[in-house]
This record gives C-alpha cells, sequence and structure tokens, in this order.
C-alpha cells in the first residue's frame, strides 16, 4: 500500500484573497513554488498558480499591481484524501490535467501538497529516471 499522504509536501504556501497577483508573484519567486493555495476568511478558497498569471494577466497586458488574487483564482479545488492510492492521485491529475493536488485528512483539512514531479519520482524509484527528475525545475504549476 503506498499512500499520498507519504509524498505530501508540508509547507505549502499561502496567501490571502485580496492579495494583489504582484504579491502572488513575488511569494512564489521567493519560495520557488508555481502555486499557492488561496484563503479567504480561515478557510481554503482556492489555488493560484504561475499558469493562471501567466494566462490571465500577462499574456493580456493586465497589470498584476492592480488586479487581486480572488478575481484569477481556481475556486474549485480538487482534493485528495491521504489514504488514498499513489496511483488514484496520478489518475485524478492526469483526467484533470493537474501539476498539483491538494491532501486532505479525514475532516478535509489540508495536509499538504503534491506534484506531478512528487509522484513520478515516487514511481521511478530505484530508475535512472529518478536522478533526472531532481534537477527539474519545480516552479511549473
Amino acid at each position: 500500500m503506498n499512500p499520498i499522504g507519504k509524498l505530501a509536501n508540508e509547507p505549502f504556501f499561502q496567501l490571502d484573497a485580496d492579495c494583489s497577483i504582484s504579491e502572488a508573484a513575488q511569494l512564489m519567486t521567493e519560495h520557488k513554488v508555481g502555486i499557492l493555495v488561496v484563503n479567504e476568511k480561515e478557510s481554503m478558497a482556492g489555488l493560484i498558480s504561475e499558469r493562471d498569471i501567466i494566462h490571465k494577466i500577462v499574456s493580456k497586458k493586465i497589470n498584476p499591481e492592480k488586479e487581486i488574487v480572488r478575481d484569477y483564482m481556481t475556486s474549485e479545488i480538487v482534493t485528495i484524501n491521504e489514504c488514498e492510492e499513489v496511483t488514484k492521485a496520478w489518475g485524478l491529475m492526469k483526467s484533470n490535467h493537474f501539476r498539483h493536488l491538494i491532501v486532505v485528512n479525514d475532516n478535509k483539512y489540508a495536509v499538504g501538497m503534491v506534484s506531478i514531479k512528487d509522484i513520478l519520482e515516487f514511481l521511478s524509484h530505484g530508475h535512472e529516471i529518478s536522478a533526472m527528475l531532481k534537477d527539474i525545475d519545480v516552479g511549473i504549476s
């Protein structure tokens, strides 16, 4: 049995939904991450990724200083219970075209996050590809 909870990375980085897109990008750069959990009223309200910022803001020449995260975040969050199998997480990510997945406990509290890279490293354990994946920049969202 290979529960996804063993691969979940904690801490994951968070910001408030009222923060500017520019603040989100700065936080991602500072912590070398490609995705942030967005909170509103002390609960998880969504996710904002590098891809969201590039496709929804930068490519449309919108000023990131004047826009807030709430207006551009992904609010429909798909999660997986920490006891579920790694292969189930991989299937969810593959079918939904996700690069990250929030891992929750039985109380639906977020306990971590997994990336495609985390799962591929696990699935390729003991093979040459595992060493190659360590060199991949984790800033992909």
